[in-house]
C-alpha cells in the first residue's frame, strides 16, 4: 500500500486531565533531561528540530517537507567516549601532573585521591557564579571557542549554548558564566553538576596542541532558577506548526500531577541496530558503489539531515556481484526506522531493490559482517545507511 509518512500530524491524544489556566506552565523531561514543550489545545508538543540534542538522529524530506526521527542514544553513547578518552582536572597533586604545563588552577578546586583499590575517586567544589580555569601558557583568545571549549552536564546533554565565556588573555584566564535560566531547564539536582570539556585542538600561542582532552567538574548554587516558562500558544501555532510534533509519539509519557512534570522516555534502540555502526558518508566503495544518502551538512546547525529519495526499487549498487554462496537475506538487509520492521530487499547482479509496494519512509539498510563479492572483497564489520525510499512514484 502507498502511503506519505506523515510523522508529525501522526498525533495521539495524551492522556492527562489538566486545565488551560496552569497547562501552559508544566515542565516536559524527555530521556532525562528537560524540553522546551508548547501546550496547544491541551496536547504537549516539542519542536523537532531539537531532538537531535535529546538522543534522536532527524531527517528531513527535501520535497515534502516531512521530518522523520528515530531514537539512537547518541547522546549517552557519545558521552561514555568521551569521558573514556578525557582526563579529569584535579586540584590535588597538579603539580605533578602531565597537565600542569597547560593548567596553573581551576576553581571551584576539584580533587582526587587513590580509593583502597587503587580507583581515583573524585570530589567536585561548588560556585555561586562561575567556574574558572587558569591556563599555564599563553593560550590565544582565537582558541576560545565553543569549537575547542564545550559545557556538558552529568548525563552528556550539550549545554555550550547556555553559558557564555569571558577570558582575561592578560593572565590567561577563562570564567564560564551560566545564563539565569540553564538550571531550571536542565538539571533537577540542588546544586546542579556541570563540566567543561577542553577539547585536544586547543592550542597554546606557539602552536602546539593539548594533544589530550581535559574536564573540569563543579556544582553550580541554584541561584539561577526561574519559573517555568509560560508559551503564547497562538505565536506557536502560527510560527512552529510545521515543525512541531506530539510529544507522546517519542516515547512513553508519564504525568506527575502534584508537580506539573510529563516525564517521556523513549525505548531504547533494538540491541542489533546497537551491533552495528551508522556510516554517514559511502567510504565502503569497494563493498557498495553507490547510494544515496542524507545531507548531513544542516545536522550540527539545525539538528537535522535531508533525506535524499532512492531511484523507484533501486536502493543502491554493490561494487560487484555477490560471490557464490553468500545468500542475500543472511547479509542485506532493511529496516523501517519508524515501525522496526525488517525486509530482505532484491538482488539482482550487483543492484539492491526494494521489494514491491514498500512502505515510503526513511530506512536502514543493513550490510553485515562477511558479505562477500565476487571480486573478493569482504565486509569486515556491521555496518548502515540511513536511505530514504520513495515508493509514492512507482
Amino acid at each position: 500500500m502507498k502511503k506519505t509518512v506523515l510523522l508529525c500530524l501522526c498525533l495521539l491524544c495524551l492522556t492527562l486531565q489538566f486545565n488551560q489556566a496552569w497547562a501552559a506552565s508544566i515542565r516536559t523531561r524527555l530521556n532525562d533531561t528537560y524540553i522546551k514543550s508548547y501546550i496547544i489545545d491541551n496536547k504537549t508538543y516539542v519542536d523537532v528540530r531539537s531532538l537531535h540534542k535529546y538522543g534522536y538522529d532527524v531527517y528531513m524530506h527535501p520535497d515534502t517537507q516531512e521530518f522523520f526521527w528515530h531514537f539512537d542514544d547518541h547522546v549517552a553513547e557519545n558521552s561514555y567516549i568521551r569521558r573514556l578518552s578525557t582526563q579529569r582536572i584535579s586540584s590535588t597533586g597538579l603539580e605533578n601532573m602531565w597537565y600542569k604545563g597547560w593548567i596553573e588552577s581551576v576553581d571551584p578546586r576539584s580533587e582526587s585521591f587513590n580509593y583502597m583499590h587503587g580507583a581515583y575517586v573524585y570530589s567536585y567544589g561548588t560556585t555561586e557564579d562561575y567556574a574558572t580555569i587558569t591556563f599555564s601558557r599563553t593560550i590565544p583568545e582565537s582558541e576560545i571557542t565553543t569549537s575547542n571549549i564545550r559545557i556538558y552536564n552529568k548525563n552528556g546533554f550539550d549545554l555550550t549554548e547556555y553559558f557564555t565565556y569571558k577570558y582575561y588573555p592578560d593572565f590567561n584566564r577563562l570564567s564560564i558564566i551560566p545564563f539565569d535560566d540553564v538550571i531550571f531547564k536542565y538539571d533537577d539536582q540542588k546544586d546542579p553538576f556541570f563540566y567543561v570539556h577542553l577539547r585536544a585542538t586547543i592550542k597554546d600561542i606557539e602552536g602546539q596542541s593539548l594533544g589530550t582532552a581535559l574536564n573540569h567538574g563543579f556544582y553550580l548554587k541554584t541561584q539561577y532558577i526561574q519559573s517555568p516558562d509560560t508559551v503564547d500558544t497562538h505565536s506557536v501555532l502560527q510560527s512552529n506548526e510545521n515543525t512541531l510534533c506530539h510529544i507522546e509519539s517519542l516515547g512513553t509519557a508519564v504525568w506527575n500531577e502534584e508537580k506539573r512534570l510529563l516525564t517521556v522516555t523513549s525505548e531504547q534502540c533494538n540491541y542489533f541496530m546497537k551491533s552495528i555502526k551508522q556510516i554517514d558518508t559511502n567510504s565502503y566503495t569497494s563493498i557498495i558503489s553507490s547510494i544515496k544518502l542524507p545531507d548531513r551538512t544542516l545536522l550540527e546547525e539545525q539538528g537535522y539531515a535531508i533525506l535524499q529519495p532512492s531511484t523507484p526499487g533501486e536502493i543502491g549498487r554493490l561494487a560487484t556481484p555477490l560471490a557464490e554462496g553468500i545468500q542475500p537475506k543472511q547479509y542485506i538487509h532493511l529496516k523501517n526506522l519508524r515501525t522496526g520492521k525488517r525486509y530482505t530487499p532484491i538482488i539482482e547482479e550487483d543492484i539492491i531493490k526494494a521489494p514491491a509496494d514498500l512502505p515510503s519512509g526513511a530506512y536502514a539498510l543493513m550490510l553485515m559482517e562477511g558479505l562477500r563479492l565476487t571480486s573478493g572483497n569482504t565486509l569486515d564489520e556491521n555496518i548502515y545507511f540511513v536511505i530514504y525510499l520513495d515508493n509514492t512514484t512507482h
